[in-house]
């Protein structure tokens, strides 16, 4: 992992949830990358800050003043 952003998003059941957006070192299928990760925060986080939504990207997640865009946009 190279650089991962952590926001809420809305939903209509929850009010809201947590997100996250990562991007990676090297290429790995998203799928496998996102059991493994949920299965690393379920050992080290309670459940309920464990991402229910994992997006991995490709751009950076930084913007021109090296801060974290924490929006889901």
């Amino acid at each position: 992992v190279l650089e991962v952003s952590v926001f809420g998003e809305d939903n209509a059941i929850l009010g809201e949830m947590v997100c996250a957006k990562v991007r990676l070192t090297n290429e790995e299928p998203s799928k496998e990358f996102r059991a493994k990760l949920k299965s690393y925060c379920f050992t080290k986080l309670d459940r309920f800050k464990v991402p229910a939504k994992i997006m991995v990207v490709s751009e950076t997640l930084h913007n021109s003043r090296f801060k974290i865009s924490r929006r889901g946009s």
